[in-house]
């Protein structure tokens, strides 16, 4: 071989080597790049979720604050039923229910007994439906009692129910069961 075909074989080679050594960085850089993109992308989703987290920590907190026991919603409806300006002593010691409720034990007594005697009035200014809540207010005292004792006692947790219905649904168009 020939002092020429050694120089383009070697030109050849540094071409080749330079091509090769450029692939090697351009590949390098791109990986580089694409973890680098990819991190950002999954720092981005993180920040996202750790945001919709807390929106959901705060929305669960309301929930926690703002549900109301069912059997303080009903003591609620029945005050309302049994509150009228002709009767204040009563209407005093229902305010007092809550929640919280801040009845001592000797006005709880009263309270009783004025709903005892709301109960079995036969004047016309009580309808029977007073005389139903009055009658039934009782118990669902010391219910809301109960559960306001096992709230406290407890960190209230949020829970489903399912209705599921008795009735089976119909079949589809295509006859499948």
């Amino acid at each position: 071989m020939g002092s020429t075909s050694t120089n383009v074989l070697a030109t050849l080679g540094t071409i080749l080597f330079g091509a090769f050594l450029s692939f090697l960085v351009g590949l390098f850089w791109y990986r580089l790049n694409s973890a680098r993109t990819a991190r950002e992308k999954l720092q981005t989703e993180y920040v996202a979720l750790m945001l919709r987290v807390d929106t959901l920590d705060k929305q669960l907190a309301l929930v926690g604050h703002d549900v109301v026991p069912l059997s303080a919603a009903m003591q609620a409806l029945l005050i309302k039923e049994l509150t009228h300006f002709h009767t204040p002593k009563m209407d005093s010691l229902m305010a007092k229910l809550g929640p919280p409720s801040t009845l001592t034990d000797a006005e709880e007594t009263e309270l009783l007994l004025l709903l005892k005697e709301r109960e079995i009035d036969m004047g016309d200014l009580i309808s029977d439906s007073e005389r139903d809540a009055a009658h039934i207010l009782p118990a669902v005292i010391r219910r809301a009692k109960a559960e306001a004792i096992a709230l406290a006692a407890t960190q209230p947790t949020l829970q489903t129910v399912s209705i599921v219905s008795p009735v089976p649904p119909p079949d589809d168009a295509e006859g499948h069961a």
